[in-house]
């Protein structure tokens, strides 16, 4: 949701995932709204999606370019950007989709964890992302 308070924070870190070539319509809302509130302060964005984490180099290079485009339409242009790996969370999602993320698993070479739950995040480049975004603020 947009910021609830029109004082400016010190710094913006926003977060969100990446589906079907688009992220979420709450988030989009939320960074053009408070854009003009965050001129001139630290803004950073992690999108967060498959993509990030594959192999092919072009399928990295076309979730940046998505994100870059949302930074571009939110008039965040100048913000901090990391693409972070996502998760497959087969408990959550209904047949259909489920058995189209097993083919893009497979097609990658990829064998779902058996706990339903395969996690593709570098939580270590992730946290040296936002500590690098933090130290810059210091």
């Amino acid at each position: 949701e947009p910021p609830p308070s029109t004082q400016p924070p010190e710094a913006v870190l926003l977060m969100g995932s990446l589906h079907l070539g688009k992220h979420q319509e709450a988030l989009a809302r939320a960074a053009h709204a408070g854009a003009p509130l965050w001129a001139g302060k630290p803004v950073a964005f992690v999108s967060v999606s498959l993509a990030a984490g594959s192999r092919d180099p072009k399928e990295v290079a076309a979730a940046r370019a998505i994100a870059d485009a949302f930074l571009a339409d939110a008039g965040l242009t100048g913000a901090a950007l990391s693409l972070a790996a996502g998760a497959v969370h087969e408990r959550e999602l209904n047949w259909v989709t489920r058995w189209m993320m097993r083919e893009i698993l497979a097609k990658h070479g990829v064998e779902p964890d058996p706990s339903g739950d395969t996690v593709f995040t570098n939580y270590d480049a992730l946290d040296g992302f936002v500590e690098a975004f933090a130290a810059g603020m210091r």
